[in-house]
C-alpha cells in the first residue's frame, strides 16, 4: 500500500482511516498501533517539515502477519529525533514511536523517511509452543 497525502492538518486522519484496509489481514491491535503511529508521524510532517502547499508526504506500507514495516517520507529537511517532548514543541510522538514500534528510525538525504516495524504481540500459547 503506497498512498500520498497533502501537507495539511487533515492528513493524519486520513493516514489513519487509510490503515484501516489492513483489518482484513492484520490483527486490530497491530492496526490500531499503526493507525495511532502514523498519524503522529504524518502530523510532525505536516508541523516541522516546513512543506509547501504543493509538495507531498508520501506513506508506502508493506508487510505480513509476522511484520508491519512503515514509510512516511517528505521533502523537508529532516530533524535530529529526540525521545522525550522538549518544553518548545509539546510532542509526544517520537516517544510514543518509542514505546509502540518494534523498531525504528530517521533517515535523511534529499528527503526525510520515518519508518517504523510493528510486530504482533506474542500470545503465551504461542510463546510456550502450544
Amino acid at each position: 500500500m503506497c498512498f500520498r497525502l497533502p501537507p495539511d492538518a487533515r492528513s493524519p486522519a486520513e493516514a489513519r482511516r487509510t490503515l484501516d484496509a489492513l483489518r482484513v489481514s492484520l490483527d486490530d491491535p497491530v492496526v490500531d498501533d499503526a493507525a495511532l503511529l502514523v498519524s503522529e508521524v504524518v502530523s510532525n510532517s505536516v508541523r516541522h517539515a516546513g512543506l509547501d502547499a504543493d509538495d507531498a508526504i508520501e506513506v508506502r506500507v508493506r508487510g505480513s502477519r509476522a511484520m508491519l514495516h512503515v514509510d512516511v517520507i517528505d521533502p523537508g529537511p529532516g530533524f535530529e529525533p529526540h525521545v522525550r517532548p522538549r518544553e518548545d514543541d509539546g510532542g509526544w510522538g517520537l516517544l510514543l514511536l518509542d514505546q509502540l514500534a518494534t523498531r525504528w528510525g530517521v533517515e535523511h538525504g534529499d528527503s526525510t523517511r520515518v519508518w517504523f516495524d510493528l510486530a504482533p504481540p506474542v500470545s503465551a500459547a504461542s510463546a510456550s509452543g502450544t
